[in-house]
């Protein structure tokens, strides 16, 4: 027997190699833009409990007007009205921070499976912050005027107004107001992102509207849409073979 050649050794590079997988990422893309669409539904809801409030307000109201001599409005606002009107700014104020998390978490999710969602979540983070001291700063401004108005009513001789808790209020709020046009702002470029993802119109088309006065009325219910018909494609998708 010869000694073996090197033209004998196993031909190891014509082996056949068996390719990785491709990983599936509909259902994690699936899950993200559900969350998109809660948080949308949630900004919507919460837009009309606030809109409805000033709307309620002005027809309730009596008001004459010199120019034409008349007075509208049916003077029917009374002071548990305007409470239950006030509740109501509340409820829509806290729907909307609420939308603003499962955007973050709707973001967060598709950033594991696409490029773009991190700096919106970021954002939006930075603006829930913001949120959360315009709560804290309007709470603490009218504990402090409530005290001082019961201090007054009380005949106290001293100063009944806390001067540092009403400067430390209102500059939470300016601050808080900052970090929340920040956060909707990456709140805005994450959701246009969703929509150019998927192709989209209604969704970009509604991410715009938000920066426009007036048309910005309409356009959570255009994201609302545009991200349900995404929902549907990606449904319809997940139950498709990979």
């Amino acid at each position: 027997m010869g000694m073996p050649t090197p033209l004998d050794a196993p031909d190891d590079t014509m082996a056949p190699t068996e390719e990785a997988p491709v990983e599936d990422t509909r259902p994690t893309e699936l899950r993200g833009v559900r969350m998109a669409r809660a948080g949308a539904l949630a900004s919507f809801i919460g837009l009309v409990l606030i809109l409805i409030s000033p709307i309620l307000i002005f027809f309730t109201l009596a008001v004459h007007l010199p120019l034409v001599g008349e007075t509208r409005g049916s003077g029917s606002l009374t002071i548990a009205l305007l409470e239950e009107l006030v509740a109501l700014v509340a409820v829509g104020a806290l729907l909307t921070l609420i939308s603003m998390v499962l955007y973050i978490i709707a973001f967060s999710t598709l950033r594991k499976v696409h490029d773009g969602f991190g700096g919106p979540m970021v954002l939006s983070i930075i603006g829930v912050i913001g949120m959360l001291l315009i709560t804290l700063g309007v709470a603490l401004v009218l504990v402090t005027i409530l005290q001082a108005v019961g201090c007054v009513a009380s005949g106290a001789a001293s100063s009944c107004l806390s001067v540092a808790d009403l400067v430390t209020g209102v500059y939470a709020v300016l601050g808080g107001l900052l970090l929340a046009f920040i956060g909707w702002i990456g709140l805005l470029i994450g959701v246009y992102r969703i929509g150019k993802r998927y192709d989209s119109t209604l969704t970009k088309v509604g991410a715009i509207l938000y920066i426009i006065p007036f048309l910005s009325v309409i356009a959570p219910l255009l994201v609302l849409i545009g991200i349900q018909g995404i929902v549907h494609r990606l449904e319809q998708s997940a139950t498709a073979p990979a």
